[in-house]
């Protein structure tokens, strides 16, 4: 028997970024975005280390730093929320 990784990765992640997003709105009615990436990242996280072992002592805050409020990557990745995202054309066919 072997185990069909993607599979597996694909419904984890699909599982913690959906309980990363309801999770995020549970103390307030507007998260701001930052809230719910945070939120989305610990769950997914949450939800693969829960299936793998990374065999490390370190924490999640040390392997992404990206999540930790007050980081260079954390900051960088919250500045792109000021630039403005192109359109795009989500119906079918992009008609």
């Amino acid at each position: 028997m072997k185990i069909n990784q993607e599979k597996l990765l694909t419904d984890l992640i699909s599982r913690g970024i959906d309980s990363g997003f309801i999770k995020s709105y549970v103390h307030t009615d507007n998260p701001s975005s930052t809230e719910i990436k945070k939120s989305i990242f610990n769950e997914v996280m949450g939800e693969i280390n829960r299936y793998f072992d990374f065999e490390s002592t370190e924490s999640i805050r040390d392997r992404y730093p990206a999540n930790v409020e007050g980081s260079k990557e954390f900051n960088e990745i919250n500045s792109l929320e000021s630039k403005s995202l192109p359109k795009v054309d989500r119906r079918i066919g992009g008609c």
